[in-house]
């Protein structure tokens, strides 16, 4: 897993705003998946490791929200999106629009507000809101005005069957614990997999918990670059001498001691 500190993201950050079009220290993190006709992509930012954009290839834990953005790659408004099996996959469609003008390259999108003319080519944007509600498979069909489907992509779901809790560099927390300096930070990663051993994503749930947060406080935060993962990460800060146990959830507890 690659860490990079909090002032480092936000250095990053300030570099990537210096300018129009300017990048993120040149490189592209951003991912999406294209559904099964090729029409549409479909890409989230919820979680850690999504901050630049994931694919939604990755299988979703139960009880997970993913907030999912919809683009068809021709524009079209009035499209509706549902799920192929609402007990596996509820979906949510927020539909927002855009004031486009300029082609290719050059095209710039500005949102448009309720009752707000726009000079130039007017557009949807579709957000959806999907929660994971049980083991299984669905699709998110996008399907055009008239009822029939403009694309589709397979969204999976499953319960966890191993949850390691990680510090930097993907090493496994022992089981033995942890011994903390008063005042020090330290990174985690929650690594989910499901059966067949493939990285897990859980947006919207809490996976760690801490016994006394006055001792031991859990911040997660945006502190990894590798969407491989799919892992919730943050900071372990040492605020108080003493014991705390850190709770993972699917996973055993592990004892940390803040020394002096």
């Amino acid at each position: 897993m690659k860490t990079i500190t909090l002032s480092t993201l936000v250095l990053a950050l300030s570099i990537a705003a210096c300018g129009p079009g300017a990048k993120l220290l040149d490189f592209d993190f951003s991912e999406e998946t294209v559904g099964q006709r090729g029409a549409v992509s479909f890409s989230t930012h919820e979680g850690a490791s999504c901050l630049f954009g994931c694919g939604v290839t990755a299988p979703l834990a139960v009880g997970a929200v993913d907030v999912i953005a919809v683009r068809p790659h021709t524009a079209e408004t009035g499209l509706s999106l549902v799920s192929s099996d609402p007990a596996v996959l509820g979906a949510t469609v927020e539909t927002s629009f855009t004031c486009c003008s300029g082609e290719g390259e050059s095209k710039r999108c500005v949102a448009l507000g309720v009752g707000s003319a726009c000079s130039g080519a007017k557009e949807s944007v579709y957000r959806v809101v999907t929660s994971a509600k049980g083991p299984g498979s669905a699709y998110l069909r996008v399907l055009h005005a008239d009822g029939s489907e403009l694309d589709q992509v397979r969204i999976a779901i499953a319960v966890p069957t191993s949850v390691r809790l990680e510090e930097a560099d993907d090493k496994e927390v022992p089981a033995a614990g942890l011994s903390r300096k008063l005042g020090s930070q330290g990174y985690y990663n929650v690594r989910m997999l499901d059966a067949n051993g493939v990285h897990m994503r859980a947006p919207g749930l809490t996976l760690v918990r801490s016994s006394d947060v006055s001792i031991v406080a859990i911040v997660p935060a945006l502190s990894t670059v590798n969407s491989d993962s799919g892992g919730q990460t943050g900071g372990l800060h040492a605020l108080k001498a003493g014991f705390a146990q850190i709770t993972v959830v699917g996973g055993a507890p592990v004892t940390v001691t803040v020394t002096p």
